[in-house]
């Protein structure tokens, strides 16, 4: 094809005979840039090595940058980029690699035998199909979450990843600073603590839409996110889940089709259950109706990936260079880091991530500790008496009742008055409903009367979106971070400033992750967004340390007067 006017021909080179001929030409009319598609003849065969043109290069680069300039461009990552991102003390692993991992944490603990652990490592190497990968990993999440080992085992693997403040960080925080969407299907947080983003879990299904929408900032997580494990997608039942969740499914195809995707670091993703699914629909409902998305791949790579059918109508792939190196280097020719972002922004940026990643580390970790139960006193067989259960399927929903006000004795209408208030407050009414209105409050009951089991309801609820849900108590959806006291257990610490309390909770709980722990709350505590929950604080004995707590309590609520707080 001849190009027209003072704009040169163009020759697309094609080496695979029966490759699809779709030639993407542009040209410049009038001072505005034209893009004219069809399918053509083939034009030219070379017995050549295929050689990737800089101009397809530049059209691509440009299709990417003038997206992201209208608003329609979405990056998602995959493991690449955390192996890119991730500090060689503790290096991120890619599927394989994470899979193995499962395996040796369940031979280690004991949930699978060495000769399982030995066959399932066979087959996991000597294959690079998709379903027989999926079979490994399906084996082995099966065994860790029977025994209950799959949260700890996530916890292990991802709780203490950490990012190198390198070329890829100021690549995330580039693209951050062109408020660009960003995902991921890796269920590890590094990218938040680059970028300072908030995290966005798939499976919070409002927030999700509000991320989709641009309402809400954030790294949205495609497979999940390993501080909620029950909602990564990582064996076959998982994926079975994604393939019949008509949510997922109208985000995906939303995102697919109304936006140009640009994937990093994604390697096989496209022939995963989950993307196949969304690809046959696009084939068969979309095609040439959606933008043309991107995925990044080495030079050595791209030809491979033009022929992969798996790619085949719905991604291109585009070279960004000869080795892993260059990612960066490419990602920042294409969106350089803004003058705006200067280094005391650039620093800001780095406490917010870090401050994200502990506030992170501190829910997985009320997750844990609150988050599950065993049926105690109550008679059942041996495996159901020592199986875990989680908070939410033993938890009963309670109704509360507002304790009388105060009124004087020598109120000669007291008692007028007190009766008027009990037939004005006389119907109980679902604690979701006085939470909602009420921002602090003491709950009084009788022991066993499920004080302790509402605080730690709540501490899992505003630590997971996703636990929330699961509740029939319908808690409001609230933006919080929940902070527990235990006043019966931390008794060596309990006359201590509230500040200094949960300063020391990184010592009390023997978890470094939770350094910072306070720096990174205060943010939350001026703006009110902290949920205080103090556990027990009639069960301090000593009546001299009670007064001390309480006195330090009420300064506390001075310097924060914005946050709640609920008490027994």
């Amino acid at each position: 094809w001849e190009g027209s006017g003072s704009q040169p021909g163009v020759v697309r080179q094609m080496q695979d005979a029966q490759a699809d001929p779709l030639a993407s030409i542009h040209q410049a009319i009038s001072g505005q840039r034209a893009r004219v598609k069809s399918y053509y003849p083939l034009l030219m065969t070379t017995s050549k090595p295929f050689r990737y043109s800089t101009f397809e290069v530049n059209v691509s680069i440009s299709d990417i940058q003038e997206s992201a300039h209208n608003k329609n461009l979405i990056v998602v990552f995959g493991a690449g980029s955390s192996i890119s991102l991730a500090k060689d003390t503790h290096p991120a692993k890619n599927w394989k690699r994470l899979i193995e991992s499962s395996l040796l944490h369940a031979k280690d603990r004991g949930y699978i035998t060495g000769n399982q652990f030995t066959r399932q490592l066979s087959l996991l190497e000597e294959s690079d199909d998709v379903d027989e990968l999926l079979g490994v990993a399906e084996f082995s999440a099966k065994k860790l979450k029977a025994g209950g080992g799959f949260q700890d085992w996530m916890r292990r693997e991802f709780g203490g990843l950490s990012f190198s403040d390198g070329a890829m960080a100021n690549c995330l925080r580039s693209l951050e600073g062109r408020r660009i969407p960003l995902a991921t299907l890796n269920y590890d947080t590094l990218i938040e603590a680059a970028t300072g983003l908030p995290t966005v879990d798939i499976a919070a299904k409002d927030q999700s839409l509000q991320w989709a929408r641009r309402e809400l900032p954030g790294v949205l997580h495609l497979h999940g996110v390993w501080r909620n494990p029950d909602d990564c997608i990582f064996g076959i039942r998982d994926y079975e889940k994604t393939i019949n969740n008509e949510v997922r499914d109208l985000l995906q195809r939303s995102l697919t089709t109304l936006n140009r995707i640009l994937f990093v670091g994604c390697g096989d993703t496209f022939s995963d259950p989950n993307f196949t699914n969304l690809i046959s629909w696009l084939r068969a409902n979309a095609s040439g109706a959606m933008p043309r998305h991107y995925a990044l791949v080495k030079r050595d790579e791209y030809e491979n990936k033009l022929k992969d059918l798996s790619w085949r109508g719905f991604v291109d792939p585009l070279a960004y260079g000869d080795k892993h190196e260059d990612l960066p280097a490419f990602l920042l020719s294409a969106f350089p880091t803004l003058k705006s972002q200067a280094e005391p922004e650039r620093k800001q940026l780095i406490d917010a991530g870090r401050s994200s990643h502990v506030l992170d580390a501190y829910k997985n970790f009320l997750i844990r500790d609150c988050g599950e139960m065993t049926l105690e006193g109550v008679r059942a067989d041996i495996d159901t008496a020592q199986r875990k259960f989680n908070l939410e399927k033993l938890f009963v929903p309670i109704d509360l009742k507002p304790t009388p006000p105060f009124f004087p004795k020598n109120d000669v209408k007291r008692e007028e008055k007190l009766q008027k208030w009990r037939d004005e407050n006389e119907n109980a009414l679902p604690f979701g409903k006085i939470f909602l209105k009420h921002r602090r409050f003491t709950l009084l009951a009788l022991p066993g009367g499920g004080k302790t089991m509402l605080l730690k309801r709540l501490a899992v609820a505003y630590s997971s979106s996703a636990r929330r849900v699961e509740g029939a108590d319908r808690l409001p959806e609230i933006d919080l971070v929940p902070v527990i006291i235990k006043c019966r257990e931390w008794k060596d610490h309990i006359t201590k400033p509230i500040p200094a309390i949960i300063k020391s909770m990184q010592e009390i709980f023997g978890d470094d992750t939770l350094s910072g722990l306070y720096s990174a709350l205060e943010p939350r505590l001026k703006k009110g967004t902290v949920l205080l929950l103090v556990d027990g604080l009639d069960e301090i004995h000593d009546a001299g340390d009670r007064l001390i707590f309480v006195e330090n309590l009420e300064r506390f609520i001075e310097s924060y007067p914005d946050i709640r707080l609920q008490t027994h």
